[in-house]
């Protein structure tokens, strides 16, 4: 296995996962079902740590994949910038996430204002990390570029 295996394994979590939380999240809201609401923000403290993961095996990825045939320097600057941004998003909710987690146990109620923020802000951080992948996949997936056409039958792959 190399850095670009072990990238793409890692980095289904945090996308996965982010994408759960979100309707766990909401339906903890309208349930009003605090075990749920832990649940949820248990699952975001998790995603701020699988997305730094997954961060932290781009690097090696690109030692992989930097010289291969049709990959581009600037579809992998592209999604590392998303990354970046996919870093912060999730690991900032992550850490308010932890202090509702922090306060619900210390305090043994959950502040309703962290909830509701930490809710809202999954749900951006789900169109974030879901971004992030869809650049990633450019890279080396041709059949998710601009003015790709399908091979017809007879027509030779590479």
């Amino acid at each position: 296995m190399n850095g670009a295996h072990l990238h793409l394994m890692v980095i289904h979590f945090p996308i996965a996962g982010t994408l759960m939380a979100v309707p766990l999240l909401v339906a903890a809201w309208i349930m009003k079902n605090e075990t749920v609401k832990l649940v949820g923000l248990a699952l975001v403290v998790a995603m701020g740590l699988a997305v730094w993961a997954a961060d932290e095996t781009g690097g090696m990825a690109f030692r992989v994949v930097k010289n291969m045939p049709d990959i581009t320097r600037e579809s992998i600057h592209i999604h590392a910038q998303a990354a970046d941004w996919a870093v912060w998003s999730l690991g900032l909710n992550a850490l308010l996430a932890a202090y509702g987690l922090f306060s619900a146990w210390r305090k043994k109620k959950l502040p309703h204002w962290v909830f509701v923020t930490v809710t809202i802000l999954a749900v951006h951080g789900s169109t974030v990390v879901a971004r992030t992948g869809y650049l990633g996949g450019q890279i080396h997936h041709p059949e998710t570029r601009s003015g790709f056409t399908a091979p017809t039958e007879g027509t030779p792959q590479h």
